[in-house]
């Protein structure tokens, strides 16, 4: 069971804490007032609000140093050359650790999620400068660009193709038992590497543009989450985008803007129209694999539900590219396989797939009668140890109230480090919610522990209930254990 104290929760991640507010102080010349971490999202980097006293910014944690090189040389080229992408304010990659533009949380997948199937005239125009603006980054910012910066690949080639294949194969394929031959589908790999690879790659390839990637800020969609890109087809982030499964564009629309993606192209460049949507089509095939191996590994592997609840609008966007355009080439293989995924019952486990809620016990205690035992079998949860905050059970006038009392609460929040205590463990909470949501589990506890169980631990468990209650991903419980009633 962990038990995690008042000091011990002002050092949770102490020690990136401390780097994060290191790098902030030098870059601003004034300490940060706040940290927060940010929502995280399917890679190992972690993010963090941090702002000072008049300037804010984006603390990013990431351990893998080599993609950290790579994101900073690419976002200092991309800003040299004006493009639209976040300023880098500091990197320390002896730390992991760099401090970006904070940019806002105005997501355009939000405003397209928001909108389905009826988009505004605004989030059209968003769409359309969003396009621009790729084609700009394609072209401009491929200029003087070393590519041998990039990672891990310098550009889009067979192995870059080859493990989206694979990713397809044994983390979507052979997980939901989806029968194929094994040599015919190696042929057809190899087939559709050749078709891809008979096109010039020789423009920059953000490899992972799509709308949740996008931020609007002053009414001008800014780019980020480029550290995988590499030289390769223009054709790619369109696909990315346009056939980005959740935001389910009507066929239409996709083909709209394909058609203005390309006359911004040919502003720049000489667009040949057939050969540009053949290549187009075959990357829409190849991103739908490396979508399903996505929605497969995390979450079957990571055990994360919601990329399985993905999986029925993946499918949807299969059958409505297979009706509109046929698989090019001769891939037999590939083809089986699809019938099968569209007209045969898989055992994929996404059918009325509801997100279960999670539920979160609450609870107060008295560390003279010892920890509360755990009765769920997932080994407890987080018991905070309230005992280094402001006791009024010391005072007289306070003795026979407890933690729900408005006298005792009264007093309690004139200490601005009760305030403090409990935001950090909301935060903490708030993390562990997430990741327990993400990975199937039912329950969490969450206990409050002073010296007699009737005041700080009551009022403490009382206001995370309260924060908590409007949650509708849990269900919530609350428990007093030294109160009688």
């Amino acid at each position: 069971m962990l038990i995690i104290s008042y000091f011990c929760v002002m050092a949770f991640l102490k020690e990136t804490a401390k780097n994060i507010e290191s790098i902030f102080t030098e870059w601003s010349g004034e300490s940060p007032a706040e940290i927060n971490p940010l929502p995280g999202s399917g890679s190992i980097r972690s993010y963090f609000r941090v702002k000072g006293k008049s300037k804010k910014a984006i603390a990013a944690y990431n351990p893998d140093k080599k993609e950290n090189e790579s994101f900073i040389y690419l976002s200092h080229h991309f800003y040299s050359k004006g493009l639209n992408v976040p300023e880098i304010y500091a990197f320390r990659n002896e730390l992991n650790l760099y401090l970006i533009e904070d940019l806002g949380d105005d997501i355009l997948f939000d405003r397209i999620l928001a909108e389905k199937n009826n988009l505004t005239s605004g989030t059209k125009e968003l769409i359309k400068s969003s396009l621009r603006s790729l084609a700009e980054l394609q072209l401009r910012g491929s200029r003087g660009i070393d590519f041998s910066k990039c990672y891990p690949r310098a550009r889009f080639d067979a192995q870059s193709i080859q493990w989206d294949l694979e990713y397809f194969k044994y983390h979507f394929l052979k997980i939901f038992d989806i029968p194929f031959d094994e040599q015919k589908l190696e042929n057809d790999f190899q087939s559709l590497k050749n078709m891809l690879l008979q096109a010039g790659h020789q423009y920059f390839m953000h490899r992972d543009f799509q709308s949740r990637n996008i931020m609007i800020k002053n009414n001008t969609p800014c780019f980020i989450d480029y550290q995988g890109g590499r030289k390769g087809p223009l054709q790619y982030d369109l696909v990315s985008f346009l056939f980005q499964v959740r935001a389910e564009f009507p066929w239409v629309f996709k083909m709209e803007m394909i058609d203005y993606y390309k006359q911004e192209l040919s502003k720049w460049i000489k667009v040949s129209g057939k050969d540009f949507d053949h290549e187009l089509f075959l990357l829409a095939y190849l991103r739908l694999m490396q979508v399903f191996g996505a929605y497969g590994y995390r979450g079957i592997i990571q055990n994360k539900n919601h990329f399985l609840m993905s999986i029925p609008f993946a499918l949807k966007a299969l059958e409505e590219l297979r009706r509109k355009v046929e698989l090019p080439g001769n891939l037999p293989e590939i083809r089986k396989i699809y019938n099968y995924m569209l007209h045969i019952q898989t055992g994929m486990p996404i059918q009325k797939m509801e997100p279960e809620k999670l539920q979160l016990s609450i609870s107060s205690f008295s560390f003279k009668h010892g920890t509360p035992k755990d009765y769920t079998g997932n080994g407890g949860g987080y018991v905070f140890d309230c005992r280094a905050l402001p006791n009024p059970g010391r005072i007289e006038k306070y003795k026979s109230f407890d933690g729900k009392d408005h006298a005792v609460i009264q007093y309690l929040q004139e200490f601005a480090e009760v305030e403090t205590f409990i935001k950090k463990c909301h935060d903490l909470v708030n993390i562990s919610i997430r990741n327990y949501l993400e990975r199937g589990f039912k329950h969490l506890s969450v206990s409050f522990g002073c010296t007699g169980g009737q005041h700080r631990s009551v009022y403490c468990a009382e206001q995370l209930y309260r924060l908590l209650k409007k949650d509708s991903r849990l269900k919530l419980n609350i428990y007093h254990k030294e109160l009688k009633d």
